[in-house]
C-alpha cells in the first residue's frame, strides 16, 4: 500500500512538471504569435489561398477612417496583362472608406454607341442596389445622351474585367456602369459628370477602366506617356484630344470629377508597359508575345497634386517628299510613306522634322535623277495632321528653287501653324523656336560655315546668361554622305557648341545613321539617317533613326527608337532587328555609353 502511494506520488509530479512545461511553449507560442500580427501586419497584405505576400507599392499615408469620402476615384487599366496593378489599385481604394456606390466609365470598344444617335450607354452587370444607383438610371433615361443597356454593359472588357475584382473588394457597394463613345465631346463629358455630381457625392467615386497607348515600340510608349500623365494631373483641357490613349474621354470625365470635388491629389501613378510588367513586384503574370501597351493607374483624394513639369519631343531625319517618294504617293496616295507608323507623332509636345526642300504652289513633279526637289502645299497639310510642330529649313535642298521659294514655303508654313526653324545661308536669333524650357537652333553646315557656327555660339552664350535653365538643341545638317562616323569638322564642332552652353546636338544629311558621343556628360547625335527617302540601293540607307526627349526639372531621358523604310514606307523594327541595330549603333559610339545605346534609354541629370 505504501509503495503505491509513493507511486502515485511520483506520477503526479511528473505530470505536473510536464504540464507545466508544456503550458509554458503554448504560452510563449501564443505570445509570439500576437506580436508577430502586431509588427507584420502594418507591413504585409493578409495571405489568401496560398498566395504570395507582397508590400502595398504607395508608402503613402491613407486617410484615418471617416463617414464621408476623402477619394473621388482613380484611372485603372482593364487589359489582362496589367492584372496586378489593377488589383493593387482597387485593394488602396479599398482602404478609404465611405464608398457606398461605383461608377465605372469605359471605353466604348465595340462602338456599341454607333447603333443609336446616343455618346453613352448606362447599365449594371452587378448585384446590388441603392438609393443613388436607382437614381442615377432614372434620371439619364431622360438624358438623349444616354441609352439604358445592361446587356451592351456585359460586352464591354472594360466593365466585366473588373467585375470580379469590383465585387471582391466591394462587395456591398451599388455599382453602375458607363459607356462612352469616341465621338463625345468634352461639353457632353461635363454634362455627364455634372450629372453624376449631384447624386450621393458623398458616397460616389468615379472609377475611369482604360488602358494607355499601345501598338508602339516600348520606347516610344513610355515617351507618350510623359504628355498623357502631366495633362491628367495637370488637368490641360486643351490637351486631352491629342493624347495617345484608348479613349481621351475616360480620362477627362475623371479628372473632371475630381476638380468638381476638390480631390485633386494624384497619387499611386504606376506607369509601365507590357514587356516590363513582369518585373513589377510579385508578378505572377506571363507576358507572351503581344501587342506592347502602357498602363498607368492613379488615385485622386483629398488635397491639390503639384503640377507636373515635363516636356517631350521626337525628332526624326530628312523628309524628302519628291522623286521616287512622289511616285509611291501618286500611286498609293500621300500619307503612303507614313500609314504603317504615323501613332508615332500623336502624344508628344514637339515633333521634328528636316524638310529637304521648299513647298510651292506650283511645285512641278520632278525627275528620278533630279536634285532639285520641291513638294505641293499638301504636303505641309499631311505634315500637320500627323502631329509636326516645327520643321528645319536650314538644309542644302532649301535653295533649290532660290529665295522666293523659301519665303513661299515660310508663308505656307505658317499657315498651317509649324514653325520654321533655321536658314539656308543664315543663322540668326530670329530663326531659332522655343517651346517651354526646350530651344531649337537649326544651322546649315554642310559646306562647314565657320561663320554660322560662330554667331550660334555667341547665341547660346546670351541664352545661357539670361536663362540657364532653357535646355538647348542645336540641330546642324553636316557631315560626309553615308559614312557612319563623324568627320573632324562635325567633332570640333559640336565640341565647341557645347562648351559655349549647348545641352544636345541632334543632327542630319548623311543619309545613314551615325555614331552617339558623349561629350562633357552631354549627346552628340551626329546623324539619325533618312526619315522618308527614295534611296534603295543598301540596307543602311533605310535604316534610321528617331530620338525622343523626356525633360523634367532634373534630368533628360532620350528614347532611340530604331526605324527601317522599304520602298519609301516607314515601319518600326522588330525586337530583333531593332537589338542588333542599337548593339552595332553602340559598337561605333562612345565606349562609356554603350550600354545605354543598347538599352536604348539614355538618362541625364540636368540644372544644379
Amino acid at each position: 500500500m505504501k509503495a503505491i502511494k509513493r507511486f502515485l506520488g511520483t506520477t503526479n509530479k511528473i505530470q505536473l512538471k510536464r504540464f507545466l512545461f508544456l503550458s509554458g511553449l503554448v504560452a510563449i507560442f501564443l505570445i509570439s504569435l500576437i506580436f508577430y500580427n502586431l509588427i507584420f501586419s502594418n507591413f504585409f497584405y493578409n495571405c489568401e489561398n496560398g498566395e504570395q505576400c507582397f508590400k502595398r507599392f504607395s508608402d503613402e499615408p491613407h486617410p484615418a477612417a471617416s463617414s464621408s469620402l476623402t477619394v473621388a476615384g482613380g484611372i485603372v487599366p482593364f487589359d489582362e496583362q496589367a492584372s496586378e496593378i489593377t488589383e493593387e489599385f482597387f485593394k488602396n481604394l479599398n482602404n478609404y472608406s465611405g464608398i457606398k456606390t461605383i461608377v465605372l466609365i469605359s471605353p466604348d470598344s465595340h462602338n456599341q454607341t454607333a447603333l443609336t444617335e446616343s455618346h453613352f450607354i448606362i447599365g449594371s452587370n452587378f448585384d446590388g442596389q441603392n438609393n443613388d444607383l436607382l437614381n442615377i438610371t432614372t434620371t439619364f433615361r431622360q438624358n438623349p445622351l444616354v441609352r439604358v443597356s445592361d446587356l451592351s454593359i456585359t460586352l464591354e472588357e472594360g466593365v466585366s474585367n473588373l467585375s470580379p475584382l469590383v465585387k471582391k473588394y466591394f462587395p456591398q457597394v451599388a455599382v453602375v456602369s458607363i459607356l462612352v463613345s469616341p465621338l463625345a465631346t468634352k461639353q457632353e463629358i461635363r454634362q455627364i459628370v455634372e450629372e453624376l455630381n449631384t447624386f450621393d457625392s458623398a458616397h460616389l467615386v468615379l472609377i475611369g477602366s482604360t488602358n494607355f497607348s499601345q501598338d508602339l515600340p516600348d520606347n516610344l510608349l513610355l515617351l507618350h506617356q510623359v504628355k498623357s500623365l502631366r495633362t491628367l494631373i495637370n488637368f490641360e483641357e486643351k490637351e486631352f484630344p491629342n493624347l495617345d490613349v484608348d479613349c481621351w474621354q475616360v480620362l477627362y470625365a475623371v479628372r473632371y470629377f475630381s476638380l468638381l470635388k476638390r480631390m485633386e491629389h494624384a497619387q499611386l501613378v504606376i506607369p509601365t508597359v507590357s514587356s516590363t510588367i513582369t518585373s513589377y513586384p510579385a508578378s505572377k503574370v506571363i507576358i507572351e508575345e503581344s501587342t506592347p501597351k502602357s498602363f498607368c493607374s492613379l488615385i485622386f483624394s483629398v488635397g491639390k497634386t503639384e503640377t507636373q513639369v515635363s516636356q517631350s519631343a521626337l525628332l526624326v531625319g530628312d523628309i524628302m517628299m519628291a522623286r521616287g517618294v512622289d511616285k509611291y504617293t501618286q500611286q498609293y496616295g500621300l500619307e503612303y510613306p507614313f500609314i504603317k507608323i504615323k501613332k508615332m507623332f500623336k502624344g508628344v509636345d514637339i515633333v521634328y522634322g528636316n524638310l529637304e526642300g521648299p513647298v510651292m504652289e506650283n511645285a512641278l513633279p520632278v525627275s528620278l535623277k533630279s536634285v532639285n526637289f520641291a513638294y505641293p502645299v499638301e504636303v505641309v497639310g499631311l505634315l500637320k495632321d500627323l502631329g509636326f510642330t516645327v520643321l528645319n529649313l536650314a538644309n542644302n535642298h532649301m535653295k533649290d528653287k532660290g529665295s522666293a521659294a523659301l519665303l513661299e514655303t515660310r508663308k505656307h508654313l505658317e499657315e498651317y501653324g509649324l514653325f520654321s526653324l533655321g536658314d539656308y545661308q543664315s543663322c540668326e536669333a530670329r530663326y531659332s523656336y522655343q517651346n517651354g524650357r526646350i530651344l531649337f537652333i537649326g544651322a546649315h553646315l554642310v559646306y562647314n560655315n565657320i561663320t554660322c557656327v560662330n554667331e550660334i555660339i555667341e547665341q547660346v552664350k546670351q541664352i545661357k546668361k539670361q536663362d540657364p535653365n532653357i535646355y538647348i538643341i542645336v540641330t546642324p545638317h553636316w557631315g560626309n554622305e553615308y559614312t557612319h562616323l563623324a568627320n573632324t569638322f562635325q567633332k570640333t564642332t559640336a565640341h565647341s557648341l557645347i562648351d559655349a552652353g549647348v545641352d544636345a546636338i541632334i543632327g542630319h544629311h548623311p543619309h545613314v545613321v551615325q555614331s552617339i558621343e558623349e561629350y562633357q556628360g552631354k549627346p552628340i547625335f551626329y546623324s539619325l539617317g533618312n526619315f522618308v527617302f527614295d534611296m534603295y540601293f543598301s540596307k543602311e540607307v533605310q535604316e534610321e533613326l528617331a530620338v525622343g526627349l523626356k525633360l523634367t526639372p532634373n534630368e533628360v531621358v532620350f528614347y532611340l527608337i530604331p526605324i527601317k523604310s522599304r520602298q519609301s514606307q516607314l515601319e518600326f523594327m522588330d525586337q530583333n532587328e531593332s537589338r542588333k541595330f542599337l548593339a552595332w549603333l553602340g559598337a561605333i559610339s562612345s565606349p562609356n555609353w554603350q550600354n545605354l545605346i543598347e538599352r536604348g534609354i539614355i538618362t541625364l541629370k540636368v540644372g544644379d
